[in-house]
């Protein structure tokens, strides 16, 4: 037969949670954490009771699997709860199919080799892209972890048309984000961290290669209308090109979403806000849209629309990608 899709229990818990509104979550949560007798649930929540206990009775095993609870205070739950449950009969057992996620054999494969056009400013440019692997925000999401990206090693190289010059447009030597959704059963924290080479914008209104290292830390909430959005405190630093003493340092905050539109579509939303105040004064802000569009397992296109400023000097593009997996 064929394999069959177990879910893993954290997995049960976000399932059973999004069947019920956020005071039946609440209740449920409660009853987990001793603070609510599983017989005195309000009777304002009579229609979601089953529920409401098999939801905290699969918390109850969650964090004595966890080693949150010791064994005495999880059978005291466990039992206190399943007594209560045992009097309200069984429940279909089709009320809980989790929708098995895409397998990973049906995703995209991890190397990426990327063709793009686009306008930079006023400037016609060719791209090449070149990724080992594994696997982009902006990659078809389907048999990958949502708001995960993993890139090693992804080199850009662009031609601009009006100068006639080839050059490296930026290195991207480790690429990782973690994006994972709080809620009132989970508390994860999101990061980020990014290195490499990267072509950036001095006062003399060129671009410069200089090194990046850029982490970031904070929350990602996931919502029906506005999708998995997050919130990134970021430090980011700079080394070469022109700057005094050749490196500059700042802070700031990245804000997001990514949103799956419908199985072909997606799309991804930030901004950014930098403030650099070592060695070098000066703000960055960037925006971008980038749009996703899988065209069958291998092959996608991206279309991205981006705006930053850097000393005071502004630089808008648009680009379209063809992206192959192999």
């Amino acid at each position: 037969g064929g394999i069959e899709f177990r879910p893993a229990m954290a997995t049960r818990i976000h399932y059973i949670a999004s069947l019920l509104n956020k005071d039946s979550q609440k209740t449920a949560l409660a009853i987990a954490d001793g603070e609510l007798d599983p017989d005195k649930i309000p009777d304002i929540y009579n229609a979601d009771k089953i529920t409401i206990l098999d939801l905290s009775i699969e918390n109850i095993q969650y964090k004595y699997n966890k080693q949150i609870i010791n064994r005495d205070e999880y059978l005291k739950l466990f039992l206190a709860a399943l007594r209560e449950r045992s009097k309200l009969g069984r429940v279909d057992e089709s009320s809980y199919n989790i929708p098995a996620p895409v397998p990973p054999e049906d995703g995209h494969l991890s190397n990426r080799f990327s063709l793009g056009l686009g306008i930079q400013g006023d400037t016609l440019f060719q791209e090449l892209r070149l990724r080992p692997a594994y696997h982009n925000l902006t990659d078809p999401d389907d048999g990958y972890v949502e708001g995960s990206q993993i890139v090693f090693v992804n080199t850009t190289v662009r031609y601009y048309n009006t100068t006639d010059r080839i050059k490296l447009h930026a290195l991207d030597l480790i690429d990782i984000i973690s994006l994972s959704p709080r809620s009132n059963f989970f508390t994860p924290f999101s990061w980020k961290v990014k290195t490499g080479l990267i072509q950036k914008m001095y006062q003399d209104n060129d671009e410069h290669l200089i090194y990046q290292l850029n982490p970031g830390f904070g929350l990602a909430y996931k919502n029906e209308i506005i999708g998995l959005w997050y919130v990134l405190a970021e430090a980011n630093l700079h080394v070469g090109g022109k700057y005094k003493d050749s490196y500059a340092a700042g802070m700031g905050m990245q804000v997001g979403t990514v949103k799956k539109i419908t199985d072909y579509w997606e799309i991804n939303l930030s901004a950014e806000a930098l403030f650099y105040g070592i060695r070098e004064g000066f703000q960055e802000y960037k925006t971008s849209a980038i749009q996703t569009f899988r065209l069958n397992q291998n092959n996608s296109l991206n279309l991205s629309i981006s705006w930053q400023e850097v000393f005071y000097s502004e630089q808008s593009e648009i680009k379209l990608s063809w992206n192959h997996y192999f």
